[in-house]
């Protein structure tokens, strides 16, 4: 698309119909917005380790959040849906630790670096079930996988 847009600006031009100035101005404009998206990617990483969970998101040209929870500092894990329905990806699985720390992690992101099994390896009592259930959901709503016995609320 980028090249017919150059070629038939060329091809205007050469005709008289369109001043130079004009087609290098749009060229270099078409040129640079496409080079610029490669260039300032968002990037969504997700981190499992023996020491916790960690996401950075954002971009390299903006600012990057980072989040984090250590699992001996994990107090509840929640999941949360709306009403668009099974297939989205705005499922929502929440991690809190204490003291503030957490992180939230789009359903996209937790599929593809396996999260729920990670949770339900390290977990004792994490809910496959209601994990299931939040999948098929097509309400509003929330759901506790886990929580730790004896923990403050987060």
């Amino acid at each position: 698309m980028l090249a017919a847009l150059v070629a038939s600006g060329l091809l205007l031009v050469q005709a008289g119909a369109l001043p130079f100035w004009v087609w290098a101005v749009v060229a270099a404009l078409a040129i640079g917005t496409r080079l610029l998206a490669h260039v300032d990617r968002y990037r969504d990483e997700l981190f499992l380790s023996e020491e916790g969970v960690s996401r950075q998101h954002g971009s390299r040209l903006r600012k990057t959040s980072t989040e984090s929870v250590r699992w001996d500092e994990l107090v509840k894990v929640e999941v949360l849906t709306n009403e668009t329905g099974a297939g989205r990806k705005d499922l929502l699985l929440l991690l809190y630790g204490t003291q503030g720390s957490g992180v939230a992690v789009p359903g996209s992101v937790a599929k593809s670096h396996a999260l729920v099994p990670a949770l339900e390896r390290r977990l004792p009592g994490f809910r496959t079930d209601a994990f299931a259930q939040a999948e098929r959901s097509t309400e509003r709503r929330s759901w506790t996988l886990w929580e730790r016995a004896g923990a403050p609320p987060p």
